[in-house]
């Protein structure tokens, strides 16, 4: 059942009791194309972080259903994001299917670094880039009659 809510938006009420949370909540703003009262990048992204952290296909398809049923339409983006994310979850199974402790997997850990060329090179030569710096400006210092050490 659809009903405006206090805050002016719809709220589905059946839908939030069958899974637990109204996703009219985060679906019913124009977050994607105005912010609405956010800047555009971090409402945008709190939705785009809650849809890839639905791990049952329930609540997934429910999500899917509230962004279809809202008055202003259905928005491509954020059903192309529901779909991507429910065919994850149909390829890697619900999390009620998958064995305890068997995540979806996380980002990578490796980091790359880009010089001001965009070409990558490892963490070793960024800390000799450093050194380098670091040396060259104490040396700018001395040469200008400065002092390098703790002494004055």
């Amino acid at each position: 059942m659809r009903r405006p809510g206090v805050d002016g938006r719809e709220q589905f009420t059946e839908i939030a009791e069958r899974i637990g949370e109204d996703p009219a909540r985060y679906l019913d703003s124009d977050v994607v194309e105005r912010g609405r009262g956010h800047t555009t990048s971090t409402g945008r992204d709190l939705l785009f972080a809650r849809i890839r952290g639905i791990d049952r296909l329930g609540v997934i398809n429910a999500w899917i259903q509230v962004e279809r049923a809202l008055e202003r339409g259905p928005r491509e983006p954020v059903i192309t994001l529901l779909e991507r994310r429910r065919d994850w979850l149909l390829e890697n199974g619900d999390s009620e299917d998958r064995p305890d402790g068997e995540r979806e997997p996380s980002a990578p850990k490796e980091v790359v670094f880009l010089d001001e060329d965009g070409e990558p090179y490892e963490r070793s030569s960024i800390e000799a880039k450093l050194r380098e710096r670091r040396e060259a400006a104490a040396a700018a210092v001395a040469t200008d009659g400065g002092c390098t050490g703790g002494d004055s």
